[in-house]
């Protein structure tokens, strides 16, 4: 970058958004751990528990969260560095994405197993029936799977710039 006010300024907010996927990292944890606590407690100290299904499913769902939460940090992190164009901040970015649409992929198998277990009356009525219409986590995997693609992009033309130069 040229104007290094520009880049200060990045570098701070960067600072700032890193330090609250560190809190995200800390939720998640923790929300594992619940999730763990959920699952296995129950077993340990009740003679004739139940197996709920219910309660495990959501402990992948609070790892693949966190594996993209992590990845958003490390994206963060780089920036606060100042490694802009930084194939591997790229990288983060674009695993980030990838985390997130198999967040959405995990969270639709999980609908469609539990959902067509159980309800049959509205699975047979209509293909789209039910669907819960929960894009938020595919556009937002993909919207940062393009920003990834486009610093990709820029980072081939600053290396052509100063290729040229």
């Amino acid at each position: 970058m040229i104007d290094f006010r520009n880049k200060a300024k990045l570098i701070k907010v960067a600072a700032v958004l890193c330090s609250i996927s560190v809190v995200g990292l800390i939720i998640w944890i923790l929300s594992i751990a619940v999730g763990l606590g959920d699952a296995v407690l129950p077993l340990l100290f009740a003679k004739q528990a139940a197996f709920a299904l219910r309660s495990v499913t959501t402990i992948p769902m609070c790892v693949l969260a966190f594996g993209a939460n992590l990845h958003i940090y490390r994206f963060f992190k780089r920036l606060k560095k100042g490694n802009l164009f930084d194939a591997r901040t790229v990288g983060a970015l674009n695993s980030a994405s990838n985390w997130w649409i198999a967040i959405w992929l995990y969270e639709m198998a999980c609908w469609s197993f539990g959902h067509g277990l159980t309800d049959h009356a509205t699975a047979t009525s209509s293909i789209f029936s039910g669907i819960p219409l929960d894009v938020g986590l595919l556009f937002g995997g993909l919207t940062l799977k393009f920003f990834a693609w486009l610093l990709r992009e820029a980072q081939e033309l600053q290396e052509e710039h100063g290729l040229t130069i």
